[in-house]
């Protein structure tokens, strides 16, 4: 028989305030801010219905953000059109800030052949490099548009997408 034990709910909600602060998913593309959008967010979940790719989740608060494990965004603003709040910017912004990373476990940087983050990016912002026998990941950042469709296609989830804005808080708030 199974023993029940003492879950201290105290400490469970200070781990997960405490992840909060450290969340570098991206909500939707154009938004104003994090905070702008956390506070402004009415939760209808319009965006969840209109978006092309069905990569919008809604985090634990009920707040949207884009899950580019499912798949990329294609910028067809179809989200930031059927929200009733005012929470972006202009289209003219870029629509995140973010920055691409590869991990140490991707399979090229283990002298594994795989080159299927470049074959999905459109904006060409991943290329290989040849260092030794099998080539290595670069990415230009200036080219990335922070779709995220290099990060589905990865068979070893080795590639993400660090929201600038939500990194630099977190790391703000620990010093």
């Amino acid at each position: 028989m199974a023993t029940l034990r003492h879950v201290d709910l105290s400490k469970r909600r200070f781990l997960r305030a405490q992840s909060r602060t450290t969340i570098t998913h991206f909500r939707l593309p154009w938004t104003i801010g994090e905070e702008h959008f956390n506070h402004n967010c009415s939760k209808c979940r319009q965006c969840l219905e209109v978006c092309e790719t069905q990569i919008i989740e809604l985090d634990g608060d009920g707040l949207p953000f884009l899950n580019f494990s499912k798949g990329e965004c294609t910028f067809c603003a179809a989200c930031v059109e059927k929200c009733p709040e005012p929470l972006f910017q202009s289209r003219q912004q870029p629509p995140f800030s973010g920055q691409l990373n590869i991990k140490q476990t991707c399979l090229a940087k283990q002298h594994i052949f795989c080159q299927s983050c470049a074959d999905s990016c459109d904006q060409q912002a991943i290329s290989f490099v040849y260092r030794q026998a099998i080539p290595e990941p670069s990415v230009d950042q200036n080219a990335c548009n922070q779709c995220g469709a290099c990060i589905s296609v990865c068979p070893n989830q080795s590639t993400e997408l660090i929201n600038l804005e939500t990194a630099k808080k977190a790391q703000e708030s620990r010093l």
